[in-house]
């Protein structure tokens, strides 16, 4: 099961009755409840090495330090087993850091890897205890860091791993300090302690989410039935394959050909009612994406329709025609759906070979010539 942090705090506050709703242990500006909640996550963590393995950091613009063209990042106290660079508004595109020398650092701060096809690198100093990343992250870009170790500070947005028996556990682990610290009942502090810890003759909750999370991490017993396919989950994508057409994906942003035989990026700025396209300044030559997936930083595909992301607004803006003949003009809208996978042939846009944006008045699909107006 998972949840956010503070939906977890919210149950464990449920689970100890009044001691939830108390002054000076949960409510006013005591910490109590909050330190205990940890020791208690950290203690089982002690038992469980389940729960040290799979942290996720994530990290914004405003949690690192900037150096040139990269960025500095104070690393957590584990083992760091991966890194990726996302794109934030669709976290499905997900690049991975490559190793970079420490002792060459200094290329990524001056912006040296442009000239060999942006590749996103990554340099940890030789106590491990920060990193550079290339390129440095903006307001559409996040680091998302993988560790092992013992976390012993979590956000209210972050996701866990724990369920209704780490609450019930946890539970227990608060209300026995609260018995002993705050009430003086040690009679009452040994009888939930035991549920959490147990005794010589009896297993306490602990030992039974050691026991359940090491099944877990085996698997399910062999069986000689037929089992199904395991379906496979991932970003659905489809190889680019409009080389020398009119349109194509470059850095995640969708691109048209212009009269000026150059390929202008097209974004979208303007609040909602008052969009407008931003067209780039031409380029040569582009190096399309390999694939083009369900969503980038500036493209998506939402319910069967083609979006622009809004840099004014952060959100994506649905692309559609209406009208027909000289008539016909292009529509913004809001997101239509939620993220679906790519086809070439889609209720609100086609590929033939290039992009085809649906008009909604005559239902045939057309091109996106706003560069030849």
């Amino acid at each position: 099961m998972s949840q956010t942090f503070a939906d977890f705090k919210a149950a464990v506050r449920d689970i100890i009755t009044v001691d939830g709703a108390r002054h000076g242990v949960s409510l006013g500006s005591a910490k109590y409840f909050d330190r205990q909640v940890t020791a208690a996550l950290l203690d089982l963590q002690s038992y469980i090495p389940q729960l040290r393995e799979g942290h996720r950091e994530v990290f914004k613009e405003f949690d690192v330090t900037t150096e040139g063209d990269a960025s500095i990042v104070t690393a957590p106290e584990g083992v760091m087993t991966d890194a990726y660079y996302v794109t934030r508004t669709c976290h499905c595109i997900r690049r991975p850091f490559v190793p970079y020398p420490w002792e060459h650092r200094f290329d990524l701060y001056c912006g040296k890897p442009k000239i060999t096809g942006w590749q996103y690198f990554f340099a940890t100093n030789p106590f491990g205890e920060e990193f550079a990343i290339y390129p440095k992250l903006n307001s559409t870009s996040e680091l998302w860091l993988y560790w092992n170790g013992v976390k012993g500070e979590f956000d209210d947005a972050d996701v866990v791993k724990f369920g209704d028996e780490e609450v019930e556990a946890v539970g227990f682990f608060v209300k026995s300090r609260i018995c002993r610290e705050v009430d003086k009942d040690l009679v009452l502090m040994a009888s939930y302690w035991e549920s959490y810890a147990g005794t010589p003759t009896k297993m306490g909750i602990r030992t039974r989410l050691a026991l359940d999370w090491k099944r877990r991490k085996e698997g399910p017993s062999s069986s000689t039935s037929p089992q199904p396919e395991a379906v496979k989950c991932g970003c659905p994508s489809m190889k680019c394959c409009w080389t020398g057409g009119d349109c194509g994906f470059f850095e995640g942003f969708f691109y048209l050909l212009g009269p000026d035989e150059l390929y202008h990026k097209i974004t979208i700025t303007g609040d909602e009612g008052e969009e407008a396209f931003v067209i780039g300044e031409g380029i040569a030559a582009p190096t399309w994406d390999e694939c083009v997936t369900a969503s980038a930083a500036g493209y998506g595909f939402f319910g069967g329709w083609f979006h622009i992301f809004n840099v004014l607004t952060e959100e994506f803006v649905s692309i559609s025609i209406a009208g027909s003949g000289v008539d016909a003009a292009i529509q913004f809208g809001p997101q239509k759906g939620e993220l679906g996978s790519i086809a070439t042939d889609a209720y609100g846009y086609k590929f033939d070979p290039c992009l085809l944006v649906r008009n909604i008045t005559t239902d045939e699909f057309c091109p996106l010539n706003l560069l030849d107006e």
